[in-house]
C-alpha cells in the first residue's frame, strides 16, 4: 500500500487540490498528516532578555524587510527591545544582506550570519519573542509553494520558551494557538501584539510555558506515536 505523508494539514489540502479527479474516499485513505519531528532546544538555563528573534535563511522569501520596518515603526520596541536576525546566507545573496543592513542602520538590530548551532541554541534561550513572516501578502491558494508549510523554527523557538508571533497563514496556523502566542494578518497587528505582550511580563511568562508545552506535540516521541498509528493499518 502507498501512503502520502504531508507534513501539515495545509500541505494535505494542496495535495488533494492537485490530485483533483481522484476519488475522495481513496485520497482520505492514503493521505495521512504526519508532522515532522522537531528536536527540542536544549535548556541552557539562561535568563530571558528583551530580544525579538528572527531565525531564517537570509533570503527574500522570508520578507525580512517587512520585519525590519515593523520593528522600526514602534517607538516602544526600538527603545526597549533588540531585534536579532539570524540565519544562513549564501555568497550569492551578500548584496541582499547589505540592503537589509542599510535598512536597519541606526537601530538596535543585529545580524548573525552562518552561526554554529551552539550560538543558535543560545539565541533561542535568551530571546523572549519569536517573529516569522514567510508568506506575507501571498495568496496561499494560488501559490502555496511560497508559504511556510509547517514551520520547524517556530516550534524550536517555542520549545525554548519564546512567545511566537507569526503570520496567520499556512502551517503556522497549526503550530501556534492563542494560548501560546499570536498570529497576525497585518504589520500593524504584528506590532500591536508584540507591544502588548512585551508590556505584560506575567502574561509573557505564562505564554512562554504554554509554548514549551505545545512544542511537545511535535517532538520525536510524538512523531513515533503518529507513525505507529499510521503503519498499524498496513
Amino acid at each position: 500500500m502507498t501512503f502520502f505523508l504531508p507534513n501539515s494539514k495545509f500541505t494535505e489540502k494542496h495535495f488533494k487540490q492537485i490530485w483533483q479527479g481522484i476519488d475522495d474516499e481513496k485520497l482520505n485513505h492514503v493521505t495521512k498528516v504526519c508532522y515532522p519531528a522537531v528536536t527540542e532546544i536544549e535548556d541552557l538555563h539562561l535568563p530571558k532578555k528583551n530580544i525579538i528573534l528572527v531565525l531564517s535563511r537570509i533570503e527574500k522569501s522570508k520578507y525580512l524587510e517587512t520585519l525590519i520596518d515593523a520593528y522600526k515603526s514602534s517607538n516602544y520596541l526600538t527603545k526597549n527591545y533588540k531585534l536579532i536576525i539570524a540565519g544562513g546566507l549564501t555568497k550569492s545573496l551578500e548584496n541582499y544582506r547589505a540592503e537589509l543592513e542599510s535598512r536597519a542602520n541606526g537601530t538596535n538590530i543585529e545580524f548573525i550570519v552562518n552561526a554554529p548551532f551552539s550560538k543558535i541554541t543560545e539565541l533561542y534561550n535568551k530571546a523572549s519573542i519569536f517573529w516569522h513572516c514567510k508568506g506575507f501578502e501571498i495568496n496561499e491558494d494560488k501559490t502555496p509553494e511560497l508559504m511556510e508549510h509547517f514551520g520547524m523554527s517556530t516550534v524550536e523557538a517555542m520549545s525554548a520558551g519564546c512567545v511566537p508571533i507569526v503570520i496567520n497563514a499556512a502551517g503556522q496556523k497549526e503550530t501556534v494557538t492563542e494560548e501560546c502566542g499570536y498570529r497576525w494578518n497585518t504589520v500593524e497587528e504584528l506590532v500591536r501584539y508584540t507591544e502588548k505582550i512585551a508590556q505584560n511580563l506575567e502574561k509573557m511568562k505564562e505564554m512562554s510555558e504554554t509554548a514549551k508545552g505545545r512544542s511537545k506535540l511535535f517532538t520525536m516521541n510524538s512523531f513515533i506515536v503518529n507513525m505507529k498509528r499510521i503503519l498499524s493499518v498496513l
